[in-house]
């Protein structure tokens, strides 16, 4: 239990809005990968496997789950994830 407040902990340090982070892939990752990754977390956060847990876990799994979604529905849409990723700065070039 405390492995899993301390992944829901971690997850909730890329607030930032780093969607690659929240997923745990690289920015190289394929759809695949984006889609596989996604369906992990989601279903190790998902509200109804968290009925066990302390009101502290379920409340930071809850929150990771929703940050978990909303970054694949951003990185798994090719349009979406190449906006988000013009909007970071591209793969580390410039705008010059």
């Amino acid at each position: 239990m405390v492995d899993e407040l301390e992944r829901a902990r971690a997850r909730e340090r890329t607030e930032g809005g780093d969607h690659y982070a929240t997923l745990g892939v690289s920015k190289d990752a394929s759809q695949e990968e984006i889609k596989r990754a996604f369906k992990k977390l989601a279903l190790q956060h998902h509200p109804d496997k968290q009925s066990g847990n302390s009101v502290e876990v379920r409340s930071r799994s809850e929150r990771v789950f929703k940050r978990v979604t909303q970054s694949y529905e951003i990185l798994g849409d090719p349009g979406k994830r190449r906006t988000f990723d013009l909007s970071q700065g591209g793969w580390g070039g410039s705008f010059d």
